[in-house]
């Protein structure tokens, strides 16, 4: 999956749903930016998750409590660190039919960015930031699939 000198870029995903991305059914994320990068990207969770108000308003109580159940499991999730890769295919506008968790009045003028061959990695402490990353090489050494 990961061939040498292919460039892979790096991004945030406030827990749980960097956890999300990690699940078998879950290759869809939707953001308010379209995006026109496609190719690998890190998946880092950052330091702070969402807390349970701002989940309940994001995805309403079932919803939410569906979500912190799949992804959490009996260990929690990690926190401030690179847990996953995968290559982003495409990027569209949001349509009613992409599963996600998040209520349907939130995905009015987001995109949904599809991706497809994400894998688990050891977990590699990262901070958060904002926007896209490249991935430097002394990160991508540390790249390893579980």
């Amino acid at each position: 999956m990961i061939q040498q000198g292919m460039p892979i870029k790096a991004l945030c995903w406030k827990q749980p749903f960097a956890s999300l991305m990690l699940n078998p059914w879950n290759k869809v994320e939707t953001r308010t930016q379209r995006v026109n990068y496609r190719g690998l990207v890190l998946i880092v969770a950052t330091a702070s998750p969402y807390n349970d108000r701002q989940l309940i308003e994001l995805c309403g109580g079932e919803q939410a409590l569906q979500l912190e159940m799949k992804v959490s499991g009996h260990d929690g999730y990690m926190n401030g660190a690179a847990i996953g890769i995968g290559m982003l295919h495409d990027c569209t506008e949001s349509r009613d039919t992409d599963k996600t968790f998040i209520k349907p009045e939130h995905h009015a003028g987001r995109y949904a960015w599809r991706f497809g061959d994400v894998f688990a990695i050891r977990p590699i402490p990262m901070k958060g930031f904002q926007g896209w990353r490249n991935v430097d090489d002394d990160v991508r050494s540390k790249i390893v699939l579980l």
